[in-house]
C-alpha cells in the first residue's frame, strides 16, 4: 500500500494525472506527476508516473481541490456507475472508433464512468484534466462520425448536480 509521507496514512483516492497539452505551463512539463490524497491527514502527495519509489509531500490539502479524490456521490435517476470494467472498456473503444478530426475528444484518453438507462448518453472522465467530465451521445457507428458526432456536452461539478440538465 502507497503511505503518505507526512503521516505513513494510506495514500487513497484516484490517481489524478497532472498534464495538459492545453495548459502551457503544464504542457512544458517532460514528466507528469500522478497525485493522491492521504486519508488520515487530507495531504495530497506526489510521484513522477510510473516511478515505484515513495511518494513526495504536496503541501497542505486546498479544501478546493477536496473534489478530485473524493469519491463520487449517487448520480440522478436513471444515471448508473458501469461496474464492468469489460463494459468501461467497450465504451471507451466506441468512443474512440467514432471521434475524427475537430471532435475536442479526438486523440483523449478517457473512461466511461456512468451511463444512462433511458438513451445512449455516457458519463466519461478526460484524463488530462481531472476537472473535465463530459457526456456523450455514442451513435454507434463503426467508423468515425462526422463531428460534432458523435455529439457531446461538458458537465459541471459536482457530478450530481451537473448531470440534472441531461436527465429524461
Amino acid at each position: 500500500m502507497d503511505r503518505c509521507p507526512s503521516c505513513s496514512g494510506p495514500l487513497t483516492g484516484r490517481t489524478v494525472r497532472q498534464t495538459s497539452p492545453d495548459d502551457p505551463i503544464r504542457a512544458r512539463r517532460k514528466e507528469i506527476r500522478e497525485l493522491r490524497q492521504c486519508e488520515t491527514c487530507g495531504r495530497p502527495a506526489w510521484r513522477l508516473e510510473g516511478d515505484t519509489s515513495s511518494w513526495t509531500d504536496g503541501g497542505p490539502s486546498l479544501r478546493e481541490h477536496d473534489y478530485l479524490f473524493s469519491a463520487l456521490g449517487p448520480l440522478p435517476r436513471l444515471w448508473a456507475f458501469i461496474a464492468h470494467s469489460e463494459t468501461q472498456a467497450a465504451l471507451d473503444a466506441q468512443l474512440r472508433t467514432e471521434v475524427a478530426d475537430g471532435h475536442p475528444l479526438v486523440g483523449k484518453t478517457v473512461a466511461a464512468i456512468a451511463r444512462c438507462d433511458r438513451c445512449d448518453d455516457v458519463l466519461y472522465s478526460v484524463e488530462e484534466d481531472p476537472a473535465w467530465f463530459t457526456v456523450v451521445h455514442l451513435t454507434w457507428q463503426s467508423v468515425p462520425d462526422r463531428p460534432p458526432w458523435p455529439w457531446s456536452d461538458p458537465v459541471s461539478l459536482p457530478l450530481a448536480e451537473g448531470l440534472l440538465d441531461h436527465c429524461h
